[in-house]
């Protein structure tokens, strides 16, 4: 009985926080890899990069927000554009991005002019509970807008190869 009643005390006197980290995965893509090319740096499908703010002046003058990707401490590419605003703030409010390369580099629809990306998947985590609900619920409304700009961009190039081959 005694011992019972010191193991109790022993765990009261502790006071160990349990955290309960939160965690979301959401599809997208990384940017911009094109340019890391000299890097020599290969889009291995399954490996797990790092991010952090980019410091880079050139970077900011396109998007202010820019976060970088990066293996290995080295910069490969970005967060695209229509997330990089919310994501920075997602990590300066002290949530953690991972990213990790789900497919092959492929074109991407959505972008007027066009360009390359690599699918990923964008693994958000966080302690914070209200934090971590309402960049669930921003990143879910940016990435259907995203889909549906990549969906018409899509149709857009299809309607445009076949009046190409009926010529």
């Amino acid at each position: 009985m005694c011992d019972n009643l010191f193991k109790s005390l022993l765990v009261q006197d502790l006071k160990i926080p349990i955290v309960l980290e939160k965690e979301f995965t959401a599809a997208c893509c990384i940017r911009g890899y094109h340019i890391y090319s000299w890097t020599g740096w290969t889009a291995d499908i399954g490996s797990i990069l790092t991010v952090k703010p980019e410091v880079r002046p050139g970077a900011l003058v396109e998007d202010q927000y820019a976060i970088a990707i990066c293996s290995d401490g080295q910069t490969v590419g970005h967060v695209p554009k229509f997330l990089s605003k919310l994501t920075y703030f997602f990590i300066k409010n002290g949530g953690g991005l991972s990213v990790k390369i789900t497919g092959e580099r492929r074109y991407s629809h959505d972008l007027p002019k066009g360009g390359m990306e690599i699918p990923a998947s964008f693994i958000f985590k966080t302690e914070n509970a209200d934090l971590f609900a309402q960049m669930r619920q921003m990143t879910r409304e940016k990435l259907e807008e995203f889909e549906k700009r990549r969906k018409y961009g899509l149709e857009k190039s299809l309607k445009k190869k076949e009046t190409k081959n009926r010529k």
